[in-house]
């Protein structure tokens, strides 16, 4: 792009939907810098000193997504599980909670090796190698040059857009792809007369074998 076009470009905005946890995504930010902005403000990333245990209780450690791999961003290598019983036991340990409970996020290898053998079993995209402890991959600033560098650029931090991570609720993602994608039919009003899939939602339309 000309630069004269470029410096007419006011915001660029990244639209994530789902799938992608903070730590996933920018962990290791400024873990090389003791988790400190560049502007000198306190980041809460990781320290590559985290870890959750296995079904036999030894920790696995979170680490760094090798470049090298070729299935660097296909990571973890299967869709984690999902919906409420899914977070439960990743954040829990357990489904359903004790009112009580607080979450230890200590569940989520357990139960990622539970959901590969789930999507196996399905038939869904499991790439070769994945194993549980896939889940506690993370990406480097390396790996995500564009991600990395506006997230730096906008000096996250306590008062930068999102120094630190919080989720009002654990919850199912449909309110949120929903209006993101206005050509799903999850996006449109329920017919009661027309098919719908295993959670009452309308069938999602499917393409004809000439793309129509």
């Amino acid at each position: 792009m000309p630069d004269e076009q470029l410096a007419r470009i006011e915001h660029i905005v990244v639209l994530m939907l789902e799938n992608r946890s903070f730590d996933h995504m920018l962990g290791f930010l400024y873990t090389d810098e003791g988790n400190v902005s560049p502007a000198g403000d306190p980041y809460e990333g990781l320290t590559g000193t985290e870890s959750n245990p296995d079904a036999s209780g030894n920790p696995v450690a979170v680490f760094r997504i090798d470049p090298g791999s070729p299935t660097a961003y296909l990571m973890p290598g299967t869709n984690p599980g999902e919906g409420y019983s899914a977070t439960n036991l990743q954040l829990f340990g357990t489904d359903p909670p004790t009112p009580a409970a607080v979450p230890t996020n200590q569940g989520f290898v357990t139960n990622f090796a539970q959901t590969i053998d789930l999507n196996a079993a399905r038939k869904r995209l499991v790439e070769p190698g994945t194993v549980p402890g896939s889940v506690m991959g993370c990406y480097t600033p390396q790996l995500l040059p564009v991600l990395s560098g506006l997230s730096a650029r906008a000096q996250m931090g306590p008062r930068g857009p999102a120094g630190r991570w919080s989720a009002k609720a654990a919850t199912l993602r449909m309110p949120m792809i929903g209006p993101g994608w206005p050509a799903d039919a999850r996006s449109r009003m329920r017919r009661p007369d027309g098919p719908q899939d295993s959670l009452g939602w309308p069938e999602r339309p499917r393409a004809s074998p000439r793309g129509r």
